[in-house]
């Protein structure tokens, strides 16, 4: 279900300057000016943010020569009365205003995975969690979801995946987004196991052949110097939590080969 929501959300390899632009959208949000004034927008509910009403918005804004920023990511959870959007350069708005643009924030009781391919994630990582905890201690289960968000990282990585901002037909900023980066997924997919994987030399060696394999796939120099991060914390780990050195050494020298091979590029 995940590959079919990249693919859905993410259809497009980067070119050159498609990579240079993710490379920066991967760091920054879209530039405000410093003197900028914003007016929050509360949110009308409680739940996890399913989409936005993106056409609703861009039209309001266009309309009324605004911007608007979405202050929350889909998949996150929305507190009722808690900042959703900010707008600036207009306004004040009718509390019908505001009931419109809250209204543009669709909500649920729980995440779904149509527009929110970190929830796929987020259900794979908890399976490897489980498996590793010392009460379950099924390794097999573990390696496998470290498999499967590998094929997940592997369709994205060449993709412009940061879908930032959207702009009037004169080409001014209208509605500022937030989404997920390739830094983010990655983050999402290794951090917990790797802290739940201590000691657990197959599990700590299959997730720096993710590494290793997601390295293969890889051009951007941002992304490469993310993949360089997690490979650093998992030759620390394994240093640290392997006792034996029979055990120990071969996962060692086969991080520093990744990191090696990362550090070509990074």
């Amino acid at each position: 279900e995940t590959l079919k929501v990249v693919d859905s959300l993410f259809p497009e390899k980067a070119d050159n300057e498609q990579a240079n632009k993710e490379e920066a959208d991967d760091r920054e949000p879209p530039a405000f000016r410093p003197d900028q004034t914003w007016t929050a927008i509360p949110a009308r509910e409680t739940g996890y943010i399913q989409d936005f009403d993106t056409a609703l918005l861009l039209e309001f804004a266009c309309a009324n020569k605004t911007t608007i920023r979405i202050e929350r990511a889909i998949g996150e959870f929305l507190i009722e009365g808690t900042p959703v959007l900010s707008t600036s350069g207009a306004g004040p708005f009718s509390a019908s205003d505001g009931r419109r643009l809250s209204g543009a924030c669709l909500v649920g009781r729980q995440r779904t995975i149509e527009r929110d391919p970190g929830f796929g994630i987020r259900q794979l990582v908890d399976v490897g969690i489980k498996a590793l905890s010392p009460g379950v201690n099924d390794t097999t289960t573990a390696v496998m979801c470290v498999d499967y968000l590998t094929a997940i990282l592997v369709r994205v990585a060449d993709r412009p995946i940061a879908v930032r901002s959207l702009r009037s037909e004169d080409g001014v900023l209208r509605v500022a987004m937030r989404g997920p980066t390739f830094a983010s997924l990655i983050g999402e997919s290794f951090d917990q196991i790797r802290q739940n994987a201590g000691g657990n030399v197959a599990v700590i060696d299959r997730m720096l052949w993710s590494v290793e394999t997601l390295a293969d796939q890889i051009s951007m120099a941002a992304r490469r110097r993310v993949l360089l991060s997690h490979a650093r914390k998992l030759e620390d780990l394994a240093r640290l939590s392997i006792p034996s050195a029979s055990d120990r050494e071969p996962i060692v020298d086969r991080a520093n080969r990744v990191i090696a091979l990362l550090n070509l590029a990074a």
